[in-house]
């Protein structure tokens, strides 16, 4: 697949690179659940070596008899394979104190940051991944899709170094979409803020686990946003409805608190519905810790 050359589509994507290679350096070889795709003992079958198959599934004692490069295909390849979704809808370009900055300190470059160490992580293994797109301003709101596949990872590396994050809600949505595109049983890992209606996308992750996914999530957010740890007196922006609303802190921060916590509550209740695997990350922490969580399918 070729990259068109934008001088900042390619510094993301260089940036992207050494990233995730930081964040897969220090993951240790974490097992997902019962359906993980590896290699198992179990024999299928053998297919000819392709272009950007892993070295290490080529069967030598193949080669040394018929001078053929042959890939020993395991039981496992066929189990699941890995979809990584991608919220880019426009509350995701915030950061730590609820401004847009630097990308790879927002919620959507801390995103970019973990799929593409999930990615890189899975090519390594030779798992099949791919990723799904939910809304972002370049799509219009529409999807993106890279289909999975254990043969190369550019594809996915180039929609995430190219796509902008805009736009209303679009996680439901983008969830029922893919559970209809879906036709095999897939590990799904979602990163999001998880900011929209929780009604909404609970129900299309009901339905997602129904299929008999695994599901497993994400949710960045700002540890100072949650606590409402801001000035004295501050004007607050949505993304979405590009509006300003002044605030006082100060007297809304208790009850700004009981919302927090209902919103949680609620969040943790359409979680354990879908039986999935949820981990919170703050942007102000490293994103290792709950990358590991996510690999191997169980929090703290």
């Amino acid at each position: 697949m070729s990259i068109p050359w934008d001088p900042v589509i390619n510094d993301r994507l260089t940036r992207l690179h050494l990233l995730a290679r930081q964040l897969v350096w220090g993951m240790n070889s974490g097992n997902h659940r019962s359906n993980r795709v590896t290699q198992s003992i179990e024999f299928v079958e053998h297919r000819t070596y392709q272009p950007g198959d892993p070295i290490s599934a080529i069967d030598w004692k193949v080669f040394a008899r018929t001078d053929r490069l042959m890939i020993r295909r395991q039981q496992a390849d066929t189990d699941a394979q890995l979809v990584l979704v991608l919220d880019a809808t426009g509350d995701m370009q915030s950061g730590i104190d609820g401004q847009v900055g630097q990308w790879e300190d927002s919620k959507f470059g801390k995103a970019l940051t973990s799929l593409a160490a999930l990615t890189m992580m899975s090519h390594k293994r030779g798992d099949p991944v791919g990723l799904w797109v939910c809304g972002s301003e370049q799509q219009g709101g529409l999807n993106g899709f890279v289909p999975p596949s254990g043969r190369t990872m550019h594809p996915i590396f180039h929609l995430l170094s190219s796509v902008q994050p805009g736009g209303g809600s679009a996680l439901a949505e983008g969830l029922t979409q893919l559970t209809m595109q879906l036709r095999r049983k897939s590990i799904v890992i979602i990163v999001s803020d998880w900011m929209e209606d929780p009604v909404a996308w609970g129900n299309a992750l009901e339905v997602m686990a129904a299929s008999g996914h695994d599901i497993r999530c994400l949710q960045l957010y700002s540890r100072q946003e949650w606590e409402m740890d801001l000035p004295e007196s501050v004007k607050v922006y949505g993304f979405e409805q590009q509006t300003e609303q002044p605030i006082q802190p100060a007297a809304m921060k208790e009850i700004f608190a009981e919302e927090v916590a209902r919103y949680v509550s609620e969040v943790d209740s359409w979680s354990s519905r879908a039986n999935a695997i949820w981990v919170r990350s703050a942007l102000e922490d490293d994103l290792l810790g709950a990358l590991i969580q996510l690999v191997r399918g169980r929090v703290r």
